[in-house]
């Protein structure tokens, strides 16, 4: 299930910000990162959209296809 796929790629967030695959998107803003759920092997076509706060807080601000251009869909 698709379903799945997105909701294993967010509890993979749980190990923080910096696990393989996430990317960091500074030109989207300070502390933005972006993970791809397809990972190990699942397809996808979304990406997760999160903002690490100073206290190493993630929030989870879009999930977007990627096919939309992410810089019209994150908030400044």
């Amino acid at each position: 299930m698709y379903t799945e796929t997105i909701a294993l790629a967010v509890a993979a967030l749980r190990d923080g910000p910096d696990i393989l695959g996430s990317t960091p998107r500074n030109d989207l803003g300070a502390g933005i990162r972006t993970l791809h759920v397809a990972r190990h092997g699942r397809k996808g076509r979304h990406f997760i959209v999160i903002n690490v706060s100073g206290d190493h807080t993630l929030d989870v601000l879009r999930l977007l296809h990627d096919s939309m251009e992410l810089t019209n869909h994150v908030p400044s």
